[in-house]
C-alpha cells in the first residue's frame, strides 16, 4: 500500500473480512511492511516497482499482484501517468475457508511468495468486484458473487507457478518468536526476551529473524499492532483506547505508524466504512 496521503482505505459494512483500497496516480514511495491478509494489487495504465528482499521487481500494468499474508514488500512508483492503484485485502480466514470448499490444502496458499499474474480475464474480474463495491449499481447478492468468484480464481491462480522469487524457509525457532510476538504484541518486549527464547545471542536472533521473515522483530511487533487496531477502529472503540490497548505510548505515536504504514489516519480509516 502506498504511503500517500490522499489514499483512502475502507472496510465495506456487508464484507467484514475484506478491505478496499483507492489511491490517486501519485508517485511514492512505500515503507517495508506486511499484512496478515491477502492483498491484491493492480495499476491499470503504470508499471510500479516492488521490493522484496533488496530485489526491485517492476509489476507491468497486464499483470495483477498478490502479495500473501506474512511478506513483507515495500511498494514504489514514479510513473504517474493517468493510473490511480486499486487494492483489495481478505482476511486469510475467508480465503482458506473458500479454499476448504475446493478441497485444497491451506498450506499451498502460506508461501510468503509474491506473484504475479498476467490474465485479461482476471484483471476484468478484479476490475467488476472493484467497481462493484464501489458503486450502488449492483446488489448485496452480487456482491456476494463478485466477490466469492474473484477469491475461486484467485486461489487457483496460485496453485500455479509464478516468476517472483519466494522468501526464504522459516526455520521453527522464527516461528516460535513469531507466534510469541503475536501473544505479547501490546508490551514492551525486549530482544534479549526473544533471544532467551530462541536461545541464541540478541545479536543472531535480529540476524536470523530478518533473513527469514524478511523483517526485524520490531517491525513485526508494528506490524502487528496496527493490524489489531484496524479490528478495533471497526469495532468503534476510540482512537485513544485503541492506542492504549495495541501497546503504543500515547495517541500520538499511534496516528504517526498508522498513517505510515495504513496510508490513511486512524480517524480516517475508522469513518471510511460504509
Amino acid at each position: 500500500m502506498p504511503d500517500n496521503p490522499r489514499a483512502t482505505v475502507w472496510t465495506p459494512n456487508e464484507h467484514p473480512y475484506l478491505e478496499v483500497i483507492d489511491a490517486p496516480p501519485l508517485s511514492y514511495t512505500g515503507t517495508l511492511h506486511l499484512h496478515e491478509d491477502f492483498e491484491i494489487a493492480w495499476k491499470p495504465h503504470a508499471s510500479w516497482n516492488l521490493t522484496t528482499r533488496g530485489v526491485v521487481h517492476t509489476i507491468t500494468s497486464d499483470r495483477v499482484l498478490i502479495t500473501p499474508p506474512d511478506t513483507p514488500h515495500r511498494p514504489s512508483s514514479t510513473e504517474i501517468g493517468s493510473s490511480k492503484y486499486i487494492g483489495l485485502r481478505f482476511q486469510p480466514e475467508y480465503v482458506f475457508r473458500i479454499a476448504a470448499e475446493m478441497s485444497v490444502g491451506r498450506h499451498t496458499f502460506l508461501a510468503s511468495t509474491v506473484m504475479a499474474i498476467e490474465d485479461e480475464k482476471f484483471r476484468a474480474q478484479l476490475y467488476r468486484l472493484y467497481c462493484g463495491l464501489l458503486g450502488n449499481a449492483v446488489t448485496r447478492l452480487q456482491q456476494d458473487g463478485l466477490i466469492h468468484q474473484f477469491v475461486i480464481d484467485m486461489l487457483c491462480h496460485l496453485k500455479q507457478s509464478f516468476d517472483l522469487p519466494d522468501y526464504g524457509k522459516e526455520t521453527l525457532i522464527v516461528r516460535q518468536v513469531k507466534s510469541y510476538i503475536h501473544d505479547h504484541y501490546q508490551e514492551q518486549i525486549s530482544l534479549e526476551q526473544l533471544a532467551h527464547l530462541a536461545n541464541m545471542s540478541a545479536f543472531h536472533l535480529n540476524r536470523v529473524f530478518g533473513l527469514q521473515a524478511g523483517i526485524p522483530p520490531h517491525g513485526y511487533q508494528l506490524q502487528i499492532r496496527i493490524s489489531r487496531a484496524k479490528l478495533l477502529l471497526r469495532q468503534g472503540y476510540s482512537i485513544s483506547d485503541v492506542a492504549l490497548q495495541t501497546g503504543f505510548t500515547s495517541q500520538s505515536h499511534f496516528g504517526i505508524y498508522f498513517k505510515r504504514l495504513v496510508s490513511v489516519t486512524p480517524k480516517q480509516y475508522q469513518t471510511a466504512r460504509f
